[in-house]
């Protein structure tokens, strides 16, 4: 039995590709649904079965869940104790998710949840929430996810993140916490902010500025919009006051978007003052949302695709060597930038930070010791975007096939930095920068490099400064 939100009645060849190892598909919320398999098993009525989906059978998709505190909570009825106890005598650290709502209120073509079945709110209890966060601190969670699609979107949200910073205040965990933040509510995500910086929790990992993208053709085609810009300013103003990092996300290739578009719109994040982190995700297209719909004869797919989650290799608007080219110039924007290894000499370049990183990644290509970076990033990409086995990248011993590759080529970078430092200089030079200035330039990047733990697979933004 299986079920997601990637499972759906169009879902070309479903039960071609799975008959053999699938009987049956839950479509829609499978919380209730599951229940009654299970009260029926090892007998099934389908029929009776929410959201049914056989090689024979569908009625209609199963009914949202609007009684959420009819789902029990695993953390409070006790299912993880021993769990917990167990790993933590193995030396493990524990992360832990949790929900406070269900649904997103958007409708973006790209996401799953932008669709109408998941439009509406559906909220746990005030007092459930509050109980499951002090069981986060009294269990010694190190990180936690909120999984609610946007957090801070209701007003109680504040009242949680009150609450956590008590329980870390009294418990020393959990350490830190991941969650994806509501576009459209500032005040409230500054106050959170203001929260943790007031009771010196440290608890925010990084504040999400999900752009998606900065072109206009592409956020009108994949039905989203930005934040207004002075709120935006405002807001990252006000954050960097408090010390709070900011992370910005993008997708790679959506519709419309080009080269030129997507180093465009990731200066322009630069410059409001978004230099913390940057995260651009290669696009998945998932057969179940409307951008599939809509665009999918405007893209080609490999063929080594998972079925439900497309990954176009190319677009009408782009060409496979140039989606390919957009994901490795993002591997090097973020050691040079982001990791600060060339961070002081792009600076000097203020107006053209991507534009700089760009020829660096020419640059690269024509380097002997740079090239081989280069090209096996390039392959790593290629082999992602492909569906196929990616290469190991890493450099140590411990496992790190977790990493990606941005982290890989800081690592070779570090290992080897006098090497790169000097191609680094080579490269300022053939900018045109007096020798000097380039000498200065490259000298100061040495001292704005970070270290990498190599047994951290999860880097954050509070990491780049």
């Amino acid at each position: 039995v299986v079920g997601g939100p990637h499972i759906h009645t169009d879902h070309p060849n479903f039960w071609k590709n799975y008959q053999d190892c699938i009987d049956m598909a839950i479509v829609g919320e499978g919380d209730n649904s599951f229940k009654l398999l299970l009260e029926q098993f090892p007998s099934c009525d389908v029929e009776t079965i929410p959201g049914a989906w056989t090689p024979t059978y569908f009625k209609d998709i199963a009914p949202r869940v609007t009684d959420l505190e009819s789902l029990p909570s695993p953390y409070l009825e006790g299912f993880f104790d021993n769990i917990i106890d167990y790993e933590k005598s193995q030396g493990k650290l524990i992360e832990a998710m949790m929900q406070t709502n269900r649904g997103c209120p958007y409708h973006c073509s790209f996401c799953e949840q932008g669709k109408e079945y998941k439009n509406k709110l559906y909220f746990f209890s005030k007092d459930r929430v509050l109980k499951e966060l002090e069981w986060m601190g009294q269990k010694e969670i190190e990180i936690l996810d909120i999984a609610d699609d946007n957090w801070g979107i209701h007003e109680r949200d504040v009242e949680f993140m009150e609450k956590l910073c008590a329980v870390k205040t009294q418990y020393g965990y959990p350490r830190v916490f991941d969650a994806t933040y509501a576009k459209n509510a500032t005040e409230r995500v500054l106050e959170m902010a203001e929260l943790d910086y007031s009771a010196k929790t440290n608890l925010i990992r990084g504040i999400t500025f999900a752009y998606q993208s900065n072109h206009l053709p592409t956020l009108k085609a994949v039905k989203r919009f930005n934040l207004i810009p002075e709120k935006q300013i405002v807001l990252i103003k006000e954050l960097k006051k408090l010390g709070t990092p900011t992370y910005t996300e993008m997708i790679w290739p959506l519709p419309h978007e080009t080269y030129k578009s997507l180093l465009s719109g990731i200066d322009a994040t630069i410059a409001i003052g978004l230099d913390d982190w940057l995260e651009i995700n290669l696009l998945r297209l998932p057969t179940v949302t409307d951008l599939h719909t809509e665009f999918k004869d405007n893209y080609k797919f490999g063929t080594g695709n998972d079925p439900a989650y497309l990954r176009p290799v190319s677009n009408d608007w782009l060409s496979y060597e140039t989606i390919i080219h957009g994901m490795v110039f993002y591997t090097w924007l973020s050691v040079l930038f982001y990791f600060g290894f060339g961070r002081p000499l792009i600076n000097h370049f203020q107006n053209s930070i991507c534009d700089t990183v760009d020829k660096f990644v020419t640059f690269s290509q024509n380097h002997k010791w740079l090239n081989k970076m280069t090209k096996l990033i390039a392959e790593f990409w290629e082999a992602r975007t492909a569906g196929s086995q990616e290469p190991k990248l890493g450099i140590f011993k411990e496992e790190t096939s977790l990493w990606l590759p941005f982290i890989h080529l800081a690592s070779w970078l570090q290992k080897d930095y006098d090497q790169f430092n000097k191609a680094l200089l080579e490269f300022a030079l053939s900018l045109g920068i007096e020798k000097t200035l380039a000498q200065r330039l490259t000298d100061e990047c040495k001292t704005s490099t970070i270290k990498l733990d190599r047994k951290s697979t999860r880097l954050n933004s509070s990491h780049v400064k």
